[in-house]
């Protein structure tokens, strides 16, 4: 089973964890990651479209399709500060909001800011028109106190370290295709092939931050793990109706901090 984290098979993300795994950096302190991109897509109600057409055109806009910018995109870095850590955390808390799509046709948008492991990590994402996109992960550690990490923009990555030339991976092969060639060639060898465990960790992480977020208490992993919670519809068809219904303004509601249930 290969699941879609590709970067974990970009040599530049290996070669760096691999080091942090090795103790060349001592004990972690304080992981980040940020997944921070422009704006989205949305395509445009067409005449006698039921809501369940209009939302499935329109997945990336609705929880129930695509879990939100935080499970969507932010995932591939939430999973690097586990793979980092070589752990899920404990508890989240964070906070973050709505600010730019609002407008008719749009449901959600939302930021982590923090969540507890045997490290602290803090993880932030956001999905906003004009905006620089830029996605990474960083970690602090004992023995490297000014921080050290590295940015997958499209030119690669670094890492660097006290008295140390920043080291920079370029035109190195892309971990989207890396992924696919692995399992490949596991397939080809007739060997076990599974990355479920870890992605379904990564997976359940973002969750986490985003009942956190949605909710604005602290949630433990736990409790989220227990919960029965379901966005879906009760059935799936072209005529059913959604759970999340836009107002009469065209606005589809937006979870509220304090007062959002997810547990």
């Amino acid at each position: 089973m290969a699941v879609g984290h590709h970067l974990r098979h970009a040599p530049s993300h290996k070669a760096f964890v691999q080091r942090i795994h090795e103790g060349a950096v001592g004990e972690l302190k304080l992981l980040r990651g940020y997944f921070n991109t422009g704006g989205i897509w949305n395509r445009p109600r067409k005449p006698g479209q039921t809501e369940m057409q209009y939302q499935v055109q329109n997945w990336y806009h609705f929880l129930w399709l695509c879990g939100d910018h935080i499970v969507e995109q932010h995932v591939h870095d939430i999973d690097v500060c586990n793979w980092m850590a070589q752990a899920h955390p404990v508890e989240a808390n964070g906070m973050g909001g709505r600010q730019v799509r609002i407008g008719p046709g749009s449901a959600r948008s939302s930021i982590i800011t923090a969540w507890s492991s045997p490290t602290t990590a803090a993880p932030s994402s956001t999905a906003s028109a004009g905006r620089f996109p830029v996605a990474g992960a960083v970690s602090r550690s004992t023995r490297w106190a000014p921080g050290h990490g590295f940015d997958h923009r499209r030119r690669g990555g670094h890492d660097r370290g006290p008295g140390k030339e920043t080291e920079r991976f370029r035109n190195q092969p892309d971990g989207h295709q890396l992924e696919m060639d692995d399992l490949f060639a596991a397939l080809l060898a007739r060997r076990t092939y599974n990355e479920a465990e870890y992605a379904a960790d990564s997976t359940m992480t973002a969750i986490l931050g985003r009942m956190a977020t949605y909710s604005g208490q602290v949630i433990r992993w736990d409790d989220a793990v227990k919960s029965n919670l379901s966005y879906l519809p009760d059935r799936l068809a072209w005529d059913a109706e959604p759970r999340s219904k836009p107002g009469p303004d065209g606005v589809y509601p937006c979870p509220t901090p304090g007062v959002t249930k997810v547990l």
